[in-house]
């Protein structure tokens, strides 16, 4: 996951668990039903993923 190129995105990236999406660099943005909305700061911008709010 460190590395990427998220200048050129080809997907939405969904996460099973916040803890996992933490570990790779993002931070929780917000949350809807069911899904948080992570981020990470790139030299492009935000990069945006989803993480299933699995219990």
């Amino acid at each position: 996951m460190k590395g990427q190129n998220f200048g050129k995105p080809h997907g939405m990236l969904v996460f099973r668990s916040l803890e996992d999406a933490v570990r790779n660099g993002f931070q929780c943005y917000d949350r809807l039903s069911g899904y948080y909305i992570v981020r990470a700061g790139t030299p492009a911008g935000w990069a945006l993923a989803l993480v299933e709010d699995a219990p």
